[in-house]
């Protein structure tokens, strides 16, 4: 597999010296139609149980995201980072006992948005899709080269972004890896699916879908955007477990001879 990236001239760093990241959250409002997805990072969880069902607490205390607790409620629930909301219609309880719990109806909304990072995206389309049409120029990482290609960019961020790009200390002229900030690498291909859950009595994630789903919402996109083919990468600053949001929508790297020598196939 070969991953191409579709871009301005400026922006192939194999004959120039620039790589561009955006905000993950900007790509909500950005002026180019056929790339703007104003739910980026966003996920909706519609739970109905019109008719009544029986689930482990365990599993309830998950899905109701720790807003309601149900009965034994000792085993921590899984966090994800971001922020969500809940619209309760009704949740009408049976009864509670220590491992389980039985509605007689619930009808929740829970929305959730997920932190924003720094993303670069890419395509395993080698065609190129019609809605990067406005692209002159595009440039490819080698299958060999994928994870390190990765690898080799958090380093640059570390190196090159500075305290003042983060409000930090705008006198301070370091480097982030001087202060030991570290970067948090995630890249997959993007799935293509629904941004709505809905959770019903005939439909019911298992624990480790649900949890699989919310910790990496950031790596869906609804089924409009598919011919892009997407692969995606994702990068959170942190130190010490404290994380950074992007206080810009987009950043540039100098990549000098770096991807010529190291990501070029």
């Amino acid at each position: 597999m070969e991953l191409f990236k579709y871009c301005d001239k400026k922006y192939n760093v194999m004959s120039g010296s620039t790589l561009r990241l955006g905000a993950l959250h900007h790509f909500r409002k950005i002026e180019n139609d056929s790339l703007r997805d104003e739910k980026e990072g966003t996920f909706t969880i519609q739970i109905d149980f019109s008719d009544g069902i029986i689930l482990p607490t365990k599993i309830a205390n998950l899905f109701f995201q720790s807003m309601i607790g149900f009965g034994d409620t000792s085993e921590p629930i899984p966090r994800f980072n971001g922020s969500f909301s809940m619209h309760i219609d009704k949740v009408e309880i049976d009864h509670v006992m220590a491992h389980e719990v039985k509605f007689k109806s619930a009808k929740v909304t829970i929305e959730r948005s997920g932190l924003d990072s720094y993303i670069f995206c890419c395509s395993m389309n080698p065609v190129k899709p019609q809605s990067f049409s406005g692209y002159n120029d595009h440039w490819k990482i080698s299958n060999d080269k994928i994870e390190q290609f990765g690898i080799k960019t958090a380093q640059l961020m570390l190196e090159q972004l500075k305290l003042a790009d983060f409000n930090f200390f705008p006198a301070r002229n370091g480097s982030l890896s001087e202060f030991g900030f570290s970067v948090n690498l995630e890249h997959r291909p993007i799935k293509y699916i629904d941004r709505v859950l809905h959770i019903t009595q005939n439909n019911l994630p298992s624990y480790e879908e649900f949890i699989d789903l919310i910790a990496n919402m950031d790596f869906y996109k609804p089924s409009k955007f598919k011919d892009e083919m997407e692969y995606r990468y994702k990068f959170i600053i942190h130190d010490n477990g404290r994380i950074y949001l992007p206080q810009k929508d987009f950043i540039n790297l100098n990549t000098n001879e770096f991807y010529l020598s190291n990501i070029a196939p």
